[in-house]
């Protein structure tokens, strides 16, 4: 099965972060294009955040807001699914080969399954699927964190933007307002997880929260063998 397009978050002014993904996706010949992200300082983060938040909440907003420019872009073309990720991941090598066989254990009832993610707990997420004897999808388990790569179907994509499309303080949620609503939403409406991830983080850091960098990630990403992609 082919690869949907993959529509890449991506900010402008991260110009090297931005070539490696081109790179990594053109050495593949896999279909993508970009999209461009928003930060802290957009006028329309600044508008849909409340001003007495701190800058942190500004870089929050950009991030969920960027992947909803994704999940817009995408549900103007007539594709029933695409793949929305980060610009700083690195894909399995052989994606199409991987993804070919994933997405045909995927239900067709299935709204969303991550292909990138950060899981430091691994309790409650049980083997799913078409056939779960394949074990290479499995249930999401609360522990699910990241948006670096998703598998999305239109009709989830959609329920987002009207969602989450929203001055953050409306949207209504018991989880913090975070891009990770897009995929942990989907955990009680048939969403799953890929096992192994088809994509992981490149452990360059966050453009969007430079001061934190990303010493917590190494140890969520230690479970996976990180020879198996895309340098």
């Amino acid at each position: 099965m082919s690869v949907p397009m993959i529509f890449v978050v991506s900010l402008a002014r991260a110009a090297d972060r931005r070539e490696r993904m081109i790179e990594r996706l053109s050495n593949e010949d896999l279909p993508f294009t970009i999209v461009e992200a928003l930060d802290g300082a957009h006028p329309d983060v600044r508008d849909r955040t409340p001003s007495d938040r701190p800058e942190s909440d500004f870089r929050v907003t950009a991030c969920l807001m960027s992947h909803l420019r994704a999940l817009k872009q995408f549900v103007l073309t007539d594709a029933s699914e695409a793949i929305i990720c980060e610009d700083d991941v690195r894909p399995r090598t052989g994606f199409a080969h991987y993804f070919s066989l994933l997405r045909e254990n995927i239900p067709d009832a299935c709204l969303l399954v991550s292909l990138g993610y950060l899981v430091w707990r691994w309790d409650g997420f049980l083997w799913a699927g078409k056939d779960h004897k394949k074990e290479n999808l499995t249930t999401i388990g609360a522990d699910l964190w990241g948006t670096q790569m998703y598998l999305i179907r239109r009709e989830w994509a959609i329920e987002c933007l009207e969602r989450f499309d929203l001055p953050v303080d409306t949207i209504v949620t018991d989880q913090i307002r975070t891009a990770e609503l897009i995929t942990r939403g989907s955990r009680f409406r048939g969403g799953l997880v890929a096992y192994p991830p088809l994509a992981i983080e490149d452990s360059s850091g966050s453009i969007l929260r430079p001061e934190d960098g990303v010493s917590n990630h190494p140890s969520g990403m230690s479970r996976w063998d990180a020879s198996l992609y895309i340098p």
